[in-house]
């Protein structure tokens, strides 16, 4: 059983670092099509950015405007879609991660 949970951890964990770096490249597509086509409402929503040398107090209400898909209210197809395939991602990012964390909890199961 601790070999199952060993094999799930490491596929676990190189799954979640090869979507991590698909979610950074996905969110910076989104946020350069949506600071260069919609520049005023990407000022509004605290002009995000992918790496931020001091995080910021607005940072917050940027996630729920991305969790809560509030981008699609623009109504640009091309911008919808690159923050649905960010957003998808990152659900399966966290996803891999989860999966790591169980994968752990087998391995270590049988060695107490």
């Amino acid at each position: 059983m601790q070999v199952i949970g060993a094999i799930i951890v490491v596929i676990g964990l190189i799954a979640s670092v090869s979507m991590n770096i698909l979610w950074v490249l996905a969110y910076g597509r989104f946020l350069n099509h949506l600071r260069l086509n919609h520049h005023e409402h990407w000022k509004t929503v605290g002009s995000p950015v992918q790496f931020e040398d001091e995080p910021r107090y607005g940072s917050v209400g940027y996630l729920r405007y991305f969790w809560e898909r509030k981008y699609t209210e623009l109504g640009d197809p091309e911008l919808t879609m690159l923050g649905d395939k960010a957003f998808h991602k990152q659900k399966l990012a966290f996803f891999c991660i989860f999966l790591s964390g169980i994968g752990l909890v087998i391995a270590l199961n049988g060695t107490g």
